[in-house]
């Protein structure tokens, strides 16, 4: 009877059985894409957000540990195909996802900003240590010392866009590492990738990946925190 008390209490507070409130953030309109990564099977990554751009799994494996499950990636030709295809940079967005890894690693979340006559990108993170060696990068902007990140330790990492300012702000586990220089030449073109390049031809991932968000907004700093602090116990931090 007390196990069911419990229980009934956790979900009259809003908790998942992962224990964390998935609502600190609401998953409103503005939220175009969440792939919890629990939501998945061998080749659909589902979106939990109103847009439904479900994800097209490509060789990414699903793992399961004693705090849920996310998607690990080879570093071969692993990647996930989102359908959202927006172009996310033309009005302000933010991006948040969590990630672990250690060694020569390129990109976890990208898009393309040319595909032909030679592929660029719009934006990504982390510009893993084989390239530049930051975590974020846009049009060449970058931000961040990739090897902080680069631990085999979950982090949650955060790029915050502002439109207005044509400028990004990046956020580490919760907390500013800063805001990034002007930003121009910029524009995204098809689908966002998890995994890979915006052509998913290259800059392979290896290593793990989970909870990935996108909004058409710029969270608040108190908005990321409470992001971080409501998600970090699924990764024992």
């Amino acid at each position: 009877m007390k196990k069911i008390i419990v229980v009934l209490a956790f979900l009259c507070l809003g908790f998942t059985y992962r224990g964390v409130n998935e609502e600190v953030v609401p998953i409103d309109g503005t939220c175009v894409l969440y792939l919890d990564m629990e939501s998945i099977n061998s080749t659909q990554a589902h979106d939990l957000s109103q847009s439904h751009n479900n994800g097209t799994i490509s060789g990414a494996t699903r793992t399961v540990d004693e705090y849920g499950q996310y998607l690990s990636f080879d570093g071969t030709n692993d990647y996930v195909n989102c359908g959202l295809a927006t172009d996310l940079s033309s009005s302000d967005f933010t991006a948040s996802v969590w990630i672990k890894y250690s060694g020569d690693n390129s990109w976890a979340i990208s898009q393309s900003h040319t595909l032909t006559p030679s592929y660029s990108s719009d934006w990504l993170f982390p510009d893993g240590a084989q390239l530049r060696a930051n975590i974020f990068f846009m049009r060449s902007v970058v931000l961040g010392d990739e090897s902080t990140i680069n631990d085999n330790i979950w982090h949650h990492l955060v790029m915050v866009w502002d439109r207005t300012s044509e400028t990004y702000e990046g956020y580490v586990d919760g907390g500013s590492i800063g805001t990034s220089g002007t930003v121009s030449g910029y524009g995204g073109v098809s689908t966002v990738k998890v995994g890979s390049t915006g052509d998913a031809t290259t800059g392979f991932f290896t290593g793990s990946i989970d909870d990935f968000r996108v909004f058409s907004r710029a969270l608040t700093a108190q908005e990321i925190i409470d992001l971080f602090e409501s998600t970090r116990g699924r990764y024992g931090i």
